[in-house]
């Protein structure tokens, strides 16, 4: 059986000081699988991300993170692209896996 301080780095990417290792954190894990089942034309609507988060990882919050938001989440992991659309006079944030330097 591993240590409660051991599965939360393995798990979620958090040392005991409460420092993020990001490539690790399962903030970014959860955010990746939701745009694997909510992509359209390779941008996932944040918003949607976010309701199928809290229904299928609802351990998985920005807070835990020491964000206040999920953009802030996606900022701060480098791992992602952010961009806003305007829906009807409304701009709604959606992103992407960011792609290499090289393979842009």
């Amino acid at each position: 059986m591993q240590s409660p301080v051991y599965d939360e780095f393995m798990v979620n990417g958090m040392t005991p000081d409460g420092v993020v290792h990001w490539a690790a954190a399962g903030c970014v894990t959860v955010l990746l699988e939701a745009s694997r089942q909510l992509a359209v034309d390779g941008w996932t609507p944040l918003d949607a991300a976010v309701q199928w988060i809290c229904a299928q990882h609802p351990e998985q919050t920005p807070e835990k993170y020491r964000c206040r938001s999920w953009p802030q989440v996606l900022f701060e992991s480098g791992r992602f692209d952010l961009c806003y659309r305007d829906d009807g006079g409304r701009k709604q944030p959606w992103y992407r896996e960011r792609l290499p330097r090289n393979k842009r």
